[in-house]
């Protein structure tokens, strides 16, 4: 790939052309493999996401939260004239209930959920379009992630299909960073 916009192409037309199933199978190893990190076992507060466009489920993620008494929270998009669109981090007891659909077809935390505020979220599973092996992200290209939580203290996994780890992804000084990147192949710890 020559550019980013021609690798989110081909990453995402790789990932909706997975089975059903594939997709289910995968999704559920990759977060078994996030319920095994000590980063997860220990916060108290996780910012999580609803899958979009086959991105990695992460409702086995939740659910694993809700039991543990831990405080999961889900972004809220507020577009008002920004841009990039910015995200807060609203509190989900229930995910039938706390969660709205957007004008672009993906799920967010209701805009009634209380906010959560950013440096109080102890871990945040990000979805993306792809990573490389220094733990930077490609999204979708609208740059919410990138500049709503890149400076933020929580630790930051990262979850991708194993073909969605490539060598580069053209990243820039604003893209955001993981700690980990979490595959159903690999859990890799992101060095300095």
């Amino acid at each position: 790939m020559k550019n980013k916009r021609d690798l989110r192409r081909s990453l995402l037309n790789k990932r909706e052309r997975m089975s059903h199933q594939d997709w289910m199978e995968k999704s559920r190893l990759i977060q078994r493999h996030v319920l095994d990190l000590d980063e997860f076992q220990k916060a108290h507060s996780i910012g999580l996401y609803k899958a979009f466009r086959q991105e990695v489920a992460t409702d086995i993620l939740f659910y694993q939260a809700s039991r543990t008494k831990k405080r999961t929270c889900y972004p809220h998009l507020s577009c008002q004239g920004e841009n990039p669109p910015s995200i807060d981090f609203r509190e989900v007891q229930d995910l039938s209930g706390d969660m709205e659909l957007t004008r672009w077809g993906f799920f967010q935390a209701r805009g009634s959920c209380e906010v959560l505020p950013l440096k109080d979220i102890d871990l945040y599973i990000i979805p993306a379009v792809g990573f490389d092996n220094r733990g930077y992200r490609l999204g979708m290209g609208w740059g919410t992630y990138d500049h709503s939580i890149r400076e933020v203290h929580g630790f930051k996994i990262g979850l991708a299909f194993d073909f969605q780890v490539v060598d580069e992804v053209f990243c820039e000084s604003h893209d955001l960073r993981c700690d980990y990147v979490v595959t159903e192949e690999r859990q890799q710890e992101i060095l300095e």
